[in-house]
């Protein structure tokens, strides 16, 4: 497969350019890993071009992304420029021969943009979407025994409240039924209830100048299960019979943990480019995003 890579900042390049190392956090290592072949990169400046040269010493540098449209040999294209830039350049390359896109989250910030793009193969970097661990789990929940979901976020709703959304759809398929604001934390991140048509769901907003948080409690009829420490960190713990309280449960104090996958995460990503599309994932929360704006404007 040959890749063209357009954007060489953090989660390109930067977050990890080290060879001999274990972790896989950028998409630099993710491509080099998969034994995928990175063919054409481009970027405003050259700056991060010889760490790239580092792993692909061939790779072709376009200064200007639209040159890219001529050449007919890409199999996939990979977007991971800032967010606001997004729309244009995807929209650039709507009618290309290229016809699998991977696009860093969020895809956009109006819903009304994403039905331009329905005939193209478009895989949004939901990065927990991709962890086998957490995939495991989820997947072993009995959607019957959910009592309530908690989550627990900093960094505003579209940043990192975006990876929950997509969990939400992807693994349990709620429709929000309705919703309402406890407290406003900045501009982006929020406290709210949201009625879906399965059960609750509490959103906790934390300012992210004291500290960072990315955490979901989801509470079933005879465990909990915590995914902590921004996914690094999976524990279960189980209801049991208080030993001094007859007829009182609670939750041992001694939960199963399994560490996740995060640290080699985007060697996930590029292993499964065939298995994800979150377009209308992106669609449903963009469009509830819509909903919960006109709101707060009002």
């Amino acid at each position: 497969m040959n890749i063209a890579l357009i954007g060489l900042g953090q989660i390109s390049v930067l977050y990890d350019y080290n060879r001999f190392s274990n972790t896989v956090l950028s998409h630099l290592k993710g491509i080099y890993l998969n034994n995928l072949n990175l063919k054409y990169i481009s970027d405003v400046t050259i700056l991060n071009v010889s760490k790239v040269k580092r792993f692909f010493p061939n790779v072709k540098f376009i200064p200007n992304y639209r040159e890219l449209k001529r050449y007919k040999d890409i199999d996939l294209l990979v977007i991971a420029t800032p967010t606001y830039t997004h729309y244009k350049i995807l929209n650039y390359f709507k009618n290309s021969k290229i016809d699998k896109i991977l696009i860093e989250k969020p895809l956009f910030f109006k819903k009304n943009k994403i039905k331009k793009f329905q005939k193209k193969d478009i895989i949004i970097n939901y990065i927990r979407n991709f962890e086998p661990t957490i995939k495991k789990r989820l997947d072993e929940i009995n959607q019957n025994d959910i009592q309530k979901i908690v989550f627990k976020y900093s960094k505003g709703l579209i940043h990192n409240g975006s990876h929950f959304f997509h969990l939400l759809f992807e693994y349990f398929n709620v429709s929000i039924k309705n919703f309402n604001l406890l407290n406003k934390v900045d501009n982006e991140t929020f406290d709210m209830f949201l009625e879906t048509d399965k059960f609750p769901v509490f959103l906790l907003g934390f300012d992210e100048n004291r500290y960072s948080i990315w955490e979901i409690e989801i509470f079933l009829n005879n465990r909990l299960i915590l995914i902590k420490d921004f996914s690094r960190e999976i524990q279960i713990y189980e209801v049991v019979n208080d030993l001094e309280y007859d007829g009182y449960k609670m939750l041992n104090t001694i939960p199963k943990t399994t560490c996740t996958k995060m640290s080699r995460i985007m060697f996930y990503v590029y292993k499964n480019l065939d298995k994800k599309r979150f377009l209308s994932n992106e669609y449903k929360m963009l469009k509830f995003y819509e909903r919960m704006s006109d709101e707060i404007s009002n």
